[in-house]
């Protein structure tokens, strides 16, 4: 009897023992923990693909997908353990949410952060392009000029601005050829601002001359700037860039075929008449060769 006395003594309180849970209970919460993060990280991939931040709408709906399951999941789990197994399984279900918390917390500040940066002043200035032109950005340096284009139009309302933009875009990356072919495209457009449409031509035309060598084509789209668009600002630059281009090029016999129209309220017969004032002071090229060459004089004399 001595023996279990001690035994009886020796007992610890089964109140004072924590059990943990089994362990195919944990492994289950990291598994839906696992699948739950790799689901919502692979759309947040996708969705940053064309974005620079979530918007709040999508980063609260991830938040409430992942915390509705995993509470859900939980719930299964403390309801169907044993009374002395609650206790340590609410720790583990409490410690296993804390990094998630905390990140899908960073992330909702991040899109909360980034849609208060489209309201910069206190009086609520809102910038609605700016999310469209990063999206653009980014689908022009992935080579979808198509869906960036569609971005653009849809932005400005108008497909000629879109053309502009993306133009203008692949003149910074260097790309020329690419740039030439989508101003062409626009200027084939209808025109609707005169401004906008000779401003256009006038890059193209200095495309043409300064970086794919294309004078004739240079000369004939300054001749219709002059002759569509007179009183737009850019047709006395594309006029006198014309009679350069024909004073250079005319002895070559290249602009011949290129004539400055005469378009009444213009400065295109000033600058005709302008350039055949200057061929007539310049001295023939042929005189010019054939005068002997005088002997150097000596200074040391």
């Amino acid at each position: 009897m001595p023996f279990i006395a001690v035994s009886q003594s020796a007992e610890i309180p089964a109140t004072a023992i924590v059990y943990l849970p089994a362990w195919w209970k944990i492994a289950i919460l990291i598994a839906v923990l696992l699948e739950l993060t790799g689901i919502s990280f692979f759309i947040k991939k996708k969705w940053l693909e064309n974005q620079e931040a979530l918007p709040v709408k999508v980063a609260l709906t991830l938040m409430f997908m992942v915390f509705s399951i995993y509470f859900l999941v939980g719930t299964v789990l403390y309801w169907g353990s044993p009374k002395d197994e609650r206790a340590p399984l609410l720790m583990w279900l409490i410690l296993f949410i804390i990094p998630v918390s905390v990140q899908y917390s960073l992330t909702l500040v991040n899109a909360l952060s980034w849609r208060g940066v489209q309201r910069l002043t206190p009086v609520g200035t809102k910038i609605p392009e700016a999310p469209a032109i990063i999206q653009t950005r980014l689908l022009l340096q992935a080579g979808k000029i198509t869906e960036a284009q569609d971005v653009l139009t849809e932005l400005f309302q108008d497909r000629s601005r879109a053309l502009e933009f993306t133009a203008h875009w692949f003149r910074e990356e260097g790309n020329y050829e690419k740039a030439a072919s989508l101003l062409e495209e626009l200027i084939e457009l209808p025109v609707k601002d005169p401004d906008f449409w000779s401003e256009a031509a006038y890059s193209l035309g200095k495309l043409y001359e300064s970086f794919l060598n294309q004078p004739l084509k240079t000369m004939s789209l300054f001749q219709r700037i002059a002759a569509e668009c007179p009183g737009s600002r850019f047709c006395s630059l594309a006029e006198a860039d014309l009679a350069r281009l024909r004073l250079i090029y005319s002895d070559q016999g290249e602009s011949d075929t290129v004539a400055v129209p005469a378009v009444p309220g213009s400065d295109s017969e000033f600058w005709e008449r302008r350039r055949v004032l200057l061929r007539r002071q310049m001295p023939p090229a042929s005189s010019a060769a054939d005068q002997p060459k005088e002997a150097p004089t000596d200074i040391r004399q």
